[in-house]
């Protein structure tokens, strides 16, 4: 919350690891070493199951988060109830407390125990995102589960989104309601594509955002 002292701490630093390019662009005028590393998981054995898009009697489109990010989930309240009109699905909301909405959704409250079963209720992952810096700065950890766990997912086109949602490949990033709708319609109906997307997301998690793919850059951070 101190933010004069963010840049200090930087130019005191012996090096200075970036969660995404956003956050290494503010750090390198303050310091020559600057690395790159992503949020990670851990492939083989923390997220290491896969959704079975083919179970499961409703399609269920799910978010996870803290209430302190509950926020963003809300720039969509407008919108979920016009989309469960028009389409039949359950949402799902885990996190450690329920968003203030009179219609109706699915809520789990979270748990380190039960959180890969939980996120694996989910048939699509959602991560709508507001603009501003402080949102450029997020690391996208919703949407490594997700893809993680082999559940394509909807995201806002800001910061680190469309890098680890690939539109049209892991999933779709979504500019305004029309796409919203238009995208999370298409993973609804579609189970083929469902499959297909959660598959090409699982192969990009493991490829550049697990910790086996990683672990060489942090290690070379002690050297």
């Amino acid at each position: 919350k101190a933010t004069w002292k963010v840049k200090h701490i930087i130019k005191w630093s012996y090096k200075v690891v970036g969660g995404n390019e956003f956050l290494c662009q503010y750090a390198r005028p303050y310091n020559s070493s600057v690395i790159l590393l992503p949020t990670v998981v851990d492939t083989e054995a923390g997220h290491h199951k896969i959704k079975n898009q083919l179970e499961g009697d409703r399609v269920v489109v799910g978010w996870t988060g803290t209430h302190t990010t509950l926020h963003n989930l809300e720039e969509m309240q407008h919108l979920l109830p016009e989309l469960k009109k028009e389409i039949d699905f359950d949402l799902l909301v885990i996190s450690n407390k329920p968003p203030d909405w009179k219609f109706d959704f699915i809520f789990k409250k979270w748990e380190e125990k039960t959180e890969i079963e939980d996120l694996l209720k989910m048939h699509v992952g959602i991560m709508p995102l507001k603009k501003g810096p402080w949102f450029e700065g997020k690391c996208g950890f919703k949407l490594i589960q997700y893809h993680a766990c082999g559940i394509p997912a909807v995201a806002s086109p800001v910061g680190v989104n469309a890098f680890i949602t690939l539109h049209e490949k892991t999933g779709f990033i979504a500019g305004n309601d029309a796409e919203w709708k238009k995208y999370l319609k298409q993973l609804i109906t579609d189970t083929r594509l469902r499959v297909q997307m959660g598959k090409a997301g699982r192969e990009h998690i493991e490829k550049n955002y697990s910790l086996n793919n990683q672990l060489g850059v942090f290690v070379s951070l002690f050297s």
